[in-house]
């Protein structure tokens, strides 16, 4: 599999076994691999989540967002999903955002 560097240049290991299990609990992402990967290393918001996980969003199509979590301590992807709702994390710190 492939190892996506983070925003803050940590590499973020993807094995085939864990993409498997991720798309097997969440099948509308499986094809959007690459996706992830750009997510990880290019995300338009970067939220600190809870448990330490860091959450990447992108707007993959106009209104539907692409959520990557991972923990960079362990350097390891935990989950991924799509979602229409970013509002959810307006609780969160913001870590880092694009410039528009």
């Amino acid at each position: 599999m492939q190892t996506p560097i983070s925003i803050n240049n940590i590499p973020i290991t993807i094995s085939r076994d864990q993409w498997n299990l991720i798309s097997e609990a969440h099948p509308e992402v499986t094809h959007y691999f690459s996706d992830v990967l750009e997510t990880i290393e290019n995300p338009d918001i970067l939220y600190a989540g809870m448990q330490s996980n860091s959450i990447a969003v992108k707007e993959i199509e106009k209104g539907t967002y692409l959520t990557v979590l991972y923990k960079e301590k362990l350097k390891k992807l935990t989950t991924v999903f799509l979602t229409r709702e970013i509002r959810q994390f307006d609780e969160l710190e913001i870590i880092w955002k694009k410039d528009i």
